[in-house]
């Protein structure tokens, strides 16, 4: 499902109504500045999770000329698996026009698997910890993703789970989902590492752009 708004949502049901709209617009703390950072309500994350359950994922295309609460409107896409495209001030002469043209007829063509499911599993003594992405949440190692495409990734955090294991770390992620020819398919990807307590080792082995993903991944949608 792919919407295009340039204004917030008016109905009475809306992730952003009427109550509130002021203080949002001009706070006068820090502390109501941050607030600006995370949704106004739960309003747009239950409606993601029930269209998630549905296989239906939602990508936003926000180009408003004005006021618009993305981060009250952002978990709508983010929870079923869909990506959010901001335009702020949109100016149709700026370019802005045309980089949502180009937005929009990439999300509409790119390979996609529908109905996509993600399971992961991990070597004895590990477990995950926590997984970063758009998508529902299905369970520790079970991820929703109603539409997954070329252009999306999934950081995954692991973390001991207590017990003894192997020092050979082994991570296993199986995507079961349907093509766009309507064949249901599952594609199991497979990757091991050796473990270390070395932390000369480590610090030498350690891929920046690796161990950076994951640490910036959950920013936006954590605020401060």
């Amino acid at each position: 499902l792919m919407v295009v708004a340039a204004a917030r949502p008016s109905c009475t049901d809306a992730p952003v109504g009427g109550a509130g709209l002021g203080a949002r617009l001009a706070p006068t703390a820090a502390s109501e500045a941050a607030q600006l950072l995370r949704p106004a309500n739960n309003t747009a994350q239950e409606l993601a999770s029930t269209l998630a359950e549905a296989r239906v994922s939602v990508d936003l295309f926000l180009a408003p000329r004005g006021y618009m609460d993305l981060a009250s409107l952002a978990p709508l896409a983010r929870g079923s698996g869909g990506e959010v495209h901001h335009y702020p001030w949109f100016s149709p002469e700026g370019g802005d026009g045309e980089r949502l043209r180009a937005d929009f007829a990439r999300a509409a063509t790119r390979s996609t698997a529908w109905q996509a499911e993600l399971r992961l599993r991990v070597s004895c003594g590990w477990r995950v910890a926590r997984v970063h992405g758009a998508f529902a949440d299905g369970g520790r190692d079970h991820l929703l993703a109603p539409a997954c495409h070329e252009d999306q990734s999934f950081a995954i955090a692991l973390e001991p789970d207590g017990t003894e294991g192997s020092s050979l770390l082994c991570v296993q992620a199986a995507l079961l989902h349907t093509t766009s020819c309507g064949d249901r398919l599952v594609r199991v990807h497979t990757w091991g590492t050796v473990t270390t307590s070395d932390s000369l080792t480590l610090l030498r082995s350690v891929d920046d752009a690796a161990a950076a993903a994951p640490a910036a991944a959950p920013a936006p949608a954590a605020g401060p």
